[in-house]
């Protein structure tokens, strides 16, 4: 299962024979004091189980291990994310691939 539930959609995309995957929203910006980030206000709490550090090596490591399956059986994943820190997967443009 792993630390995202981006992965769990992942695997139901391969299951449903998709065979190209746009990531949208995956930034991955778990650290410092961005307003946009999923684990302000925990850092510093006790609140979280784990790190931000180990949570972030841990969805990069689900990233990795569904790229390579993904590679397997022939689908391939891009990252549409305007910026963020989620670099496994190949960029591309968010508005070119809306327009074409």
């Amino acid at each position: 299962m792993g630390d995202t539930v981006v992965n769990i959609i992942l695997q139901i995309c391969f299951y449903m024979g998709f065979k190209e995957i746009y990531l949208i929203g995956t930034d991955c910006n778990y650290f410092g004091n961005d307003k946009h980030s999923s684990i302000v206000g925990y850092k510093d709490d006790n609140k979280l189980h784990q790190s931000p550090d180990i949570i972030y090596n841990g969805m990069i490591s689900d990233y990795k291990c569904a790229k390579k399956e993904a590679e397997k059986r022939g689908i391939k994943i891009y990252n549409a994310t305007r910026g963020g820190m989620l670099e496994v997967f190949d960029r591309v443009d968010l508005d070119t691939v809306l327009k074409s």
